[in-house]
């Protein structure tokens, strides 16, 4: 048997029904998770993808547009600042080196300038897992169209530089429920939980964000704490 037959058939008896396996093992975790979730028509406003991991995690459509892209830290902050008047603004597409953040961004990641990136405003978003423009304008209007503002859970972390000061303003602002993720313990910082995973590592990682934050996090009983008080 040479190579290719041998690739077939591990393939065909092997790889796809393993592949299958943990779909359904995936589709079972999922609604498990939202079998204990009470409230679910949550907005989770984020400043990187973790808002997508939230909805993913349950198996929920999406209700908001921060999902799959980032701000930094200054842009997010200014947006939380006045929330529906930058979520009601246009998308205007921008060329990624006409950033302001590009220098910085470029430095820390070759690839930069491969995604599409806008302004709210003065905010600018970078949609780092969206393939083209048309994808990223289609995606935002319909989500941000979804946004329950009654309904909000607001997400911080310590990456992409964000300062002390930033963290710090951020617990400042009037929402109800909010959450700061970081690698480090900041005496005073309410909303502030530190990811233990990520103990001694400059920043979160993406990583932590998304498979492994409920370590530290109830997620399901804050949303369903959440779900109380709007009743």
């Amino acid at each position: 048997m040479n190579r290719e037959s041998v690739k077939r058939v591990l393939g065909e008896r092997v790889l796809r029904p393993w592949w299958a396996l943990r779909r359904r093992m995936q589709a079972a975790h999922k609604a498990l998770r939202r079998a204990a979730l009470r409230n679910r028509d949550f907005t989770v406003l984020s400043n990187n993808c973790f808002g997508g991991f939230v909805y993913q995690r349950y198996g929920l459509p999406y209700r908001t547009p921060t999902a799959g892209l980032f701000f930094m830290p200054e842009d997010y902050l200014r947006l939380l600042r006045d929330p529906r008047r930058y979520l009601a603004a246009p998308l205007t597409f921008i060329d990624p080196a006409a950033s302001r953040h590009a220098a910085a961004l470029r430095a820390v990641d070759p690839g930069y300038g491969r995604y599409p990136v806008a302004r709210l405003l003065d905010v600018e978003v970078f949609f780092m897992h969206y393939a083209d423009e048309r994808e990223a304008r289609e995606k935002w209007a319909r989500r941000a169209a979804r946004i329950n503002w009654d309904n909000l859970l607001v997400k911080f972390c310590d990456q992409n530089g964000a300062t002390e000061a930033q963290l710090r303003a951020f617990d400042a602002l009037p929402y109800a429920h909010k959450v700061c993720f970081t690698a480090r313990a900041y005496p005073g910082l309410a909303c502030g939980v530190v990811l233990r995973r990520d103990a001694g590592e400059p920043c979160v990682r993406a990583e932590t964000e998304e498979l492994y934050f409920t370590r530290d996090y109830p997620l399901t009983r804050r949303l369903n704490a959440m779900r109380r008080r709007v009743k």
